[in-house]
């Protein structure tokens, strides 16, 4: 039996990797997925990735004494990814960027999408988001508390330099995740 028989089939290719970035509660992993539903496209969320290689959530690799090796999964993760044929449509976290590795890996090699949101409506996102699913990990926010506007509008500035570095940028607004993966498509001639 073929494995691959019945596994989704694309509808369309990439000639490289897509990869959505964007703030806390921008929502990327789901946009994401929903543009992998729409064209069958391969969907790597490197975060949940580095879950499975580390064996533990983020959280507990966070933790744990050699909490640096999330650098070295992350980076891991995002050269699997980089390599995989079909292109696949990649969400990479907030904290994909922070490191200079992997905004050189990125560079050149996939097209960069950002997932642009002002400090108050990512805070409203955020925030939902982690009252939602208290065990989610954003290594920047504790908890839903510390999901304040002022908070997101520090961290967005901090990485303000990768987000510039986009070749594409999207403004979510109050768009739906499937909304902003048709805008997304569109844009990209999908």
């Amino acid at each position: 039996m073929d494995d691959d028989y019945y596994a989704p089939h694309a509808t369309t290719t990439l000639a490289q990797p897509l990869v959505l970035i964007g703030g806390h509660g921008s929502g990327a992993s789901q946009v994401a997925q929903a543009v992998c539903a729409r064209t069958g496209l391969p969907f790597d969320d490197i975060d949940r990735v580095i879950e499975h290689m580390a064996g533990c959530s983020l959280a507990a690799l966070s933790l744990r004494p050699a909490a640096g090796r999330h650098v070295e999964l992350l980076r891991t993760a995002l050269d699997q990814a980089l390599r995989r044929r079909p292109c696949p449509v990649i969400a990479l976290g907030p904290d994909g960027l922070r490191d200079p590795a992997c905004r050189r890996r990125i560079a050149g090699a996939a097209t960069l999408v950002y997932l642009y949101a002002d400090a108050v409506v990512l805070a409203r996102r955020a925030s939902a988001q982690l009252r939602e699913q208290p065990t989610r990990y954003y290594p920047a926010l504790v908890d839903a508390g510390a999901a304040t506007p002022a908070r997101l509008a520090e961290l967005l500035e901090e990485r303000r330099g990768a987000y510039e570095a986009a070749t594409l940028t999207i403004d979510i607004a109050d768009r739906s995740p499937i909304e902003l993966a048709m805008l997304l498509m569109g844009r990209l001639g999908l």
